[in-house]
């Protein structure tokens, strides 16, 4: 897990965890151990994480209280109803970049809408960029 330093007063704008088990009990002492540097931190890595539902619903609800303007979910089997917790989480709020590369989720007609709406609503978006089982997809800015 790294940390990187940019903004003054702030210590962690870009944190990568990289190939961790982020259990529910992982995710939360994570998310409660960001505390009040939570509004701090603008990018968010996970790459190589197995991250369970339960996991990514506290991830989200971490990620409706931040700044994060950069998401990156590499190869982390986040689901369907991952994909779902967080576009709710992070629609309508600054975000510009949203990866979500090989995160075995399927759209369907369900989630397929919640992104049509997180698109819509979030009009800061510079980059969606979506690889679902080998297929990528990538939605310039509004």
């Amino acid at each position: 897990f790294s940390m990187g330093c940019r903004i003054p007063k702030c210590n962690i704008p870009c944190v990568r965890i990289h190939e961790c088990n982020l259990s529910p009990c992982c995710m939360k002492a994570f998310t409660q151990g960001l505390g009040s540097h939570s509004q701090c931190v603008e990018c968010l890595v996970l790459s190589s994480n197995s991250i369970d539902e339960q996991s990514v619903e506290i991830l989200s609800e971490w990620l409706s209280n931040s700044n994060i303007k950069t998401l990156v979910l590499m190869v982390c089997n986040i689901g369907c109803k991952g994909l779902t917790f967080i576009l709710n989480a992070l629609k309508g709020r600054f975000i510009q970049e949203l990866q979500l590369l090989a995160s075995y989720v399927q759209i369907d007609e369900s989630n397929g809408s919640i992104l049509q709406d997180f698109i819509i609503s979030t009009p800061f978006m510079k980059t969606l960029c979506l690889q679902f089982n080998e297929q990528v997809s990538n939605i310039g800015a509004h």
